[in-house]
């Protein structure tokens, strides 16, 4: 690892497109010790100190087959606006991977381990186990709280690869420039929380996975009644970094 670690360095590498996958290696990173569950976002810190500028891939773009139909331009058809990751969400991904490793995330420990009374009343209990875990649970203004499992990255130092860039990931759910821990559990202009919300069509879970109720069952509105009542206390205990 130290001789590719050096080979990134040397900034002989101009691209790199790699799978990021926290779903699928927080909990073997944590098998491994403590020190390196927050790999991930640290490893996406290095590379922002390097240089290397980023583009999200999602799913839906990397396959998106018009891009190789007959007469659309196949691969050598323009790239489109990609939106970028920027070093604020791998602080604030790495604030969550910290959190999770000291026992300090939210929500993580079940319902009684939510910093507002409300939230500890009303049961609200994220998903904490198997696929996607803890995804429902990161930073709202981190790149991981965007998906629910794992994603793909290109980093480059040829940054006119990848102009002309869109819009910062996330910003239109939670601007990063216009960040308030009063604000963020449910997104300003969608109705889920990240792009990709397992349980939002169901009243037991939706609230949970940061959407807002799908119906007039008490359940669902009393854990959203919560959740607003503690955003006006300030008390949903994500920090502005």
């Amino acid at each position: 690892m130290s001789d590719a670690a050096d080979l990134i360095k040397s900034k002989l590498v101009r691209d790199i497109l790699f799978e990021y996958s926290p779903g699928y290696y927080t909990p073997r990173l944590h098998d491994k010790g403590p020190d390196m569950v927050d790999a991930l976002p640290r490893m996406m810190l290095d590379l922002f100190d390097v240089g290397y500028q980023m583009a999200w891939l999602p799913w839906h773009v990397v396959f998106r087959k018009d891009h190789l139909k007959q007469g659309a331009g196949g691969w050598d058809a323009p790239l489109p606006a990609m939106q970028q990751v920027v070093r604020k969400h791998s602080e604030y991904d790495l604030w969550s991977m910290q959190s999770m490793r000291d026992k300090k995330l939210p929500g993580a420990k079940g319902p009684d381990s939510w910093p507002c009374p409300e939230m500890r009343a009303t049961k609200i209990a994220a998903n904490t186990d198997g696929y996607g875990a803890f995804w429902s649970l990161w930073h709202p203004k981190g790149l991981q709280a965007n998906f629910q499992f794992n994603t793909n990255i290109w980093a480059t130092l040829r940054n006119k690869n990848l102009q002309p860039l869109g819009s910062v990931v996330g910003e239109e759910y939670y601007p990063l420039g216009d960040y308030s821990t009063q604000t963020h559990w449910f997104p300003k202009t969608k109705a889920w929380g990240t792009l990709y919300s397992e349980g939002c069509d169901k009243p037991k879970t939706a609230v949970a996975a940061r959407c807002r109720c799908p119906g007039e069952q008490q359940v669902c509105l009393k854990q959203q009644a919560a959740i607003e009542a503690c955003e006006k206390q300030g008390l949903l205990g994500y920090p502005d970094l």
